[in-house]
């Protein structure tokens, strides 16, 4: 059974990818998850951000065997070498990082927004250019100066 601010690790197919039991699967069966049980000496979050890094992944990943998908063990789990900083330090470093990742976060968020609405304009305007609602022949044969082209493509 799994139980909330555990963590657990996938075996096969991504190797090593970590995440924090939430209270929805409290007391839940797994199968083929690595459990990492909740501790004093670490803060789960911060436990979950080491087990995703790129130094755990390859020590996970040098640790894993399989043709097709790799796939790791317990042993390879319970050598990972992680590092183990007050609990306190630990607690800081994860709202350091949540912070960052929220504001990172948002502006994707933003961006996929604008990009979403530049596609859609885009598609009206192909679609009024179709449909003879906008003339383009003029601007199809309109030469532009070096000042516009370099606002264009800058």
């Amino acid at each position: 059974m799994i139980y909330t601010e555990d963590l657990v690790a996938v075996r096969t197919g991504q190797p090593g990818t970590t995440a924090i039991v939430d209270e929805r699967f409290d007391g839940a069966n797994c199968i083929d998850l690595i459990i990492i049980r909740r501790s004093g000496k670490y803060f789960s979050p911060f436990l979950e951000y080491q087990c995703n890094s790129a130094l755990a992944k390859m020590q996970f990943g040098i640790g894993a065997g399989g043709a097709i998908q790799q796939h790791f063990n317990i042993e390879t789990a319970k050598n990972l070498l992680v590092v183990c900083p007050p609990y306190h330090e630990q607690k800081t470093i994860v709202d350091f990082l949540h912070r960052g990742t929220k504001r990172i976060d948002a502006m994707i968020e933003t961006y996929q927004r604008q990009i979403e609405k530049l596609r859609e304009y885009r598609q009206s305007l192909i679609s009024a250019a179709v449909t003879g609602k906008i003339d383009v022949r003029e601007w199809a044969n309109r030469k532009i100066s070096e000042e516009e082209a370099k606002e264009v493509y800058s």
